[in-house]
């Protein structure tokens, strides 16, 4: 604002430079209310001026001031027009006259304000237009009827465009609170509420505030005779204060001594409206809350519940705010339904502020405020073409406030993205952003980078993260909150790293940002994000120190997922030691699916390290906890297989699952560890028959190898040869156990008395080369025939 305002004085100087070092004006502009219009002339220090009304016309005249104004356009209303502004003298004094067309029979209040100086006309129309009364401890304003449906709701697809231009969230927020701060003070000073809180105090007529004070007047003559002197002083004051607007020190001084009369309420009231046109707050506050110590229903209660309501809206306090509305809409309160949808709005509870919006007829009646929030609320409800009309309206009203007019323009490229119409969205964002520079630079930048990223590819993200990286960069109202967008196009474009880097560095250059908390939740998906695209690539050196470096970054509810990810990872690399850690962790936090894989994982590590013990507790425990898991067999062959390393043969022995070749085999095995050969022979042969038909020789041999030496010791050498030959024919030559095979072969042969097969098999182990060849030779020579 103070930027914009410096380049109108510094156009304005160059234009008339015989007026350098006068008082400049600042900004004209424009703005609806409820039931008045307002036109605010700023200028840059306070200056003297005076006002007089012709018929229809209003010409403010403004001594030595800069009759200068760098446009040829001028704001307007229906019931304001601003006509032109020219130099002139008045006797010999230099001025500035403004002339104001009004809506003919409309009643006209000036007043200033200061910091900065500003003049301020008030049109409001004749007496056909009267203030309703709130009733005394009226019920709640019923709920009307919803009106149809302005538009269907955007589709799925849509979704993540109109979440990307919510209002009240991100970068849009902070400039809309900017641009707020500006409408507030429009809506700031409400004669039309002051006037009413007047006349229903003292039970007046008139609706204006000229009717009122004559009424006043002659409501004093008649009463002096009944008042008692007290009384009659804060009377007077009253009316001294409501007439003139100034001196309210004489008028606080009054009411402290005299505080107890009839009239006290409406003094409070008066001073309190007094103080938040001032831009006062807590005085306001103090004086409003003066008024609600008194719990009797009335109408100027209700206007106090009002007026702190707004004030707390003022302080972005908005739940409180919320509570105070709700008290004054409860007893009806003209005004309180929209400005409580407009905190319902901002609160996020956009049914219930579609309730009070869905009854808007007519967008004159609403005051600058209201009519964004009605403009956010379209857009939601899928009104695009209702939201733009809104916010082009606004942006009018407020054509001479640069970042106002660039806001409201942005919004309606908003409504357009919603919708679905990307291109002429970013045409809008594009137009903007190489027409102006600073803050509106970076709205319109932001924009259109929120747009681009929305495309997903990856030329569009690239775009998008550099617009992020110079706002973010640079000295914006934005820049700070511009970070966590930048890290997320970062993490979106898989530049980890980078995003990391910036993560890291944002505490340093933002040590109290409002933003930790969302930063640390930003950093918790970039390091999944990490992690995942890591694992997936199947780099698991990278996933293992990603996961260790920054697994206390990772959200809790991911936490789980990213430590089997990490787990998995340690053991590709064979850090078993490390992998138990992670996978773990990942069975105790995960759910369901994730825990189950994690503990099968883990459970493989322990058997890998030969923890039979930890093994059998873990998967005994796993089938109590997934019964019917994908996972049940492969569990009942490891558990098989650690009670057979525990040397528990007999329960392996009486194992009723024979549905695999594995289960088979280790089943065979601990009948032949307890003798009971000719049992185990059978198992052995399916076992190797299973094997073979699944290509996998080197089980099949192994079984084939087991059956001959069960067949071996119950005597059946032919049987014992058949399957050690089996066993070889699979084997390469120099296999420990093909020279096994062999020499069990010889042995069997000797035992049965052929010594050219006996002959020729010792050839053959010969041939191995191993210790068993080695040797064989002088044992068989010297060994007896009963070997």
């Amino acid at each position: 604002m103070k930027r914009t305002l410096f380049t109108i004085i510094l156009l304005a100087l160059l234009v008339l430079p015989a007026y350098a070092g006068q008082p400049t004006i600042l900004n004209i502009r424009t703005g609806l209310h409820e039931d008045y219009h307002r036109l605010v002339v700023e200028l840059s220090e306070t200056v003297k001026y005076k006002v007089k009304r012709k018929g229809a016309t209003v010409t403010i005249t403004m001594f030595k001031v800069n009759p200068s104004w760098p446009s040829e356009q001028f704001p307007s209303t229906g019931s304001i027009k601003v006509k032109g502004l020219k130099g002139d003298m008045d006797g010999a004094i230099k001025v500035a006259r403004l002339d104001v067309e009004v809506t003919e029979g409309a009643a006209v209040k000036q007043t200033n304000w200061d910091e900065p100086f500003r003049i301020v006309i008030d049109v409001r129309a004749g007496k056909d237009r009267k203030q309703p009364a709130a009733k005394k401890n009226a019920k709640a304003a019923p709920k009307a009827q919803k009106p149809a449906a302005v538009a269907a709701q955007p589709p799925e697809l849509l979704k993540a465009a109109e979440k990307t231009v919510t209002f009240n969230s991100g970068w849009r927020w902070i400039y809309r609170k900017k641009v707020m701060e500006l409408l507030c003070r429009d809506v700031a000073g409400d004669e039309g509420l002051v006037n009413g809180v007047f006349k229903n105090e003292l039970g007046l007529k008139s609706d204006d505030k000229d009717g009122l004070l004559e009424e006043a007047d002659s409501r004093i003559d008649a009463l002096k005779p009944s008042l008692d002197p007290a009384s009659l002083t804060v009377f007077q004051a009253i009316y001294k204060f409501f007439d003139e607007g100034e001196d309210a020190p004489e008028l606080e001084t009054t009411l402290r001594l005299n505080p107890d009369t009839g009239f006290s309420k409406l003094g409070l009231f008066l001073l309190g409206d007094y103080y938040e046109a001032k831009g006062f707050l807590p005085e306001a506050h103090g004086y409003y809350s003066k008024i609600l110590r008194d719990d009797t229903e009335g109408y100027i209660r209700s206007a106090a519940l009002f007026q702190r309501g707004r004030l707390l809206f003022y302080e972005n306090k908005y739940g409180d705010a919320k509570k105070f509305f709700e008290k004054a809409y409860s007893v009806g309160f003209p005004g309180a339904d929209l400005w409580l949808a407009d905190t319902l709005m901002i609160k996020g509870e956009f049914e219930q502020a579609w309730d009070i919006f869905g009854r808007v007829k007519n967008t004159e009646d609403l005051d600058p405020v209201s009519l964004m929030s009605l403009g956010d609320i379209y857009m939601r409800k899928g009104n695009f073409g209702g939201a733009r009309a809104i916010f082009e309206k606004l942006r009018v009203i407020y054509l001479q406030d640069a970042l106002a007019t660039t806001f409201f323009a942005i919004r309606a490229g908003d409504a357009y993205l919603a919708e679905g119409r990307k291109s002429e969205a970013e045409t809008t964002y594009t137009k903007i952003k190489d027409m102006l520079r600073d803050e509106e630079w970076a709205i319109a930048s932001l924009s259109l980078a929120d747009s681009l990223r929305l495309g997903g590819d990856n030329e569009s993200l690239v775009k998008a993260e550099k617009l992020y990286r110079k706002v973010a960069d640079g000295k914006y109202l934005g820049s700070e909150v511009t970070h966590l967008f930048l890290i997320d196009s970062l993490t979106l474009l898989g530049r980890f790293r980078e995003a990391m880097d910036e993560v890291e560095s944002f505490p340093k250059d933002f040590s109290t940002s409002a933003y930790r908390a969302d930063m640390q939740q930003l950093a918790g998906k970039l390091v999944y994000a990490w992690i995942d695209t890591l694992y997936s690539k199947g780099d698991y050196a990278a996933v293992a120190e990603a996961g260790s470096r920054y697994s206390n970054q990772i959200p809790f509810g991911k936490k789980a997922e990213s430590s089997l990810k990490v787990g998995k990872s340690f053991v590709a690399l064979g850090l078993y030691t490390d992998a138990i850690e992670s996978l773990d962790g990942a069975t105790r936090m995960g759910s369901n699916s994730v825990a189950e894989e994690a503990m099968m994982e883990l459970g493989r590590v322990y058997l890998h390290q030969k923890d039979t013990a930890s093994t059998d507790r873990l998967y005994k425990a796993f089938l109590a906890r997934f019964p019917k898991s994908r996972y049940a067999s492969e569990v009942n062959r490891i558990l098989l297989k650690t009670a057979y390393l525990e040397k528990e043969y007999g329960e392996v022995a009486a194992s009723m699952d024979e549905s695999d070749p594995e289960s088979m085999f280790l089943k065979a095995r601990s009948l032949a560890k307890l003798d009971r050969h000719a049992s185990a022979l059978s198992l052995f042969e399916k076992a190797a028959a299973s094997f073979e038909a699944k290509g996998d020789k080197s089980k099949a041999a192994a079984a084939f190898i087991a059956a001959a030496d069960s067949s071996f010791a119950i005597g059946n050498f032919k049987k014992a040869i058949e399957r050690y030959g089996s066993a070889a024919g699979m084997l390469k030559d120099g296999d420990e156990d093909k020279s096994w095979a062999i020499y069990r072969m010889a042995q069997c042969y000797s035992r049965l008395d052929e010594k050219k097969a006996e002959s020729d098999a010792v050839r053959d182990l010969k041939k191995q080369g191993d210790e068993y060849g080695q040797w064989a030779a002088p044992i068989f020579k010297t060994t007896p025939k009963s070997f």
